[in-house]
């Protein structure tokens, strides 16, 4: 009986082990950049359409998923929200639709002549964060 119970320590050891060994390694694999190397820190995939202008600040994370990029940016020092829109409106994207979710969080619409952007802003340990997913257009009347 004590053998078994020895037995059953040392299995879930190894089960807690693997575990933590398991989240360990998806955590190196969430700093990967677009050519598929691991860095310590994120940065945007290698085709990031240029013609979308991030805010300043720091990028907290970055992904493409099929034709669609995300990246979630922090507001710098002597940013503001109006000005991470401007920098798109300055670039010739036009806002289509505008929504304040919950208390402070807001969502920008814009177009662009090859790409439609969603800004999403919302607040994370005190500070605005700029959430970006930007798509092609999907009409071909541009």
């Amino acid at each position: 009986m004590r053998s078994s119970l020895i037995t059953s320590i040392r299995s879930r050891a190894a089960t807690s082990l693997a575990g933590v060994l398991l989240v360990a390694a998806l955590a190196g694999c969430a700093g990967q950049a677009g050519s598929g190397e691991t860095s310590s820190a994120p940065s945007l995939p290698n085709d990031f359409p240029v013609a979308v202008e991030l805010s300043g600040g720091d990028l907290i994370s970055a992904a493409k998923n099929g034709a669609a990029w995300t990246a979630s940016v922090t507001l710098g020092d002597s940013d503001t929200r109006q000005g991470a829109v401007e920098k798109l409106t300055d670039h010739g994207f036009v806002i289509i639709g505008e929504n304040i979710t919950t208390g402070n969080d807001q969502v920008y619409s814009l177009s662009g002549s090859e790409y439609s952007v969603r800004l999403g802003f919302s607040e994370h340990d005190g500070r605005d964060v700029v959430n970006y997913t930007v798509a092609p257009r999907a009409d071909e009347s541009r």
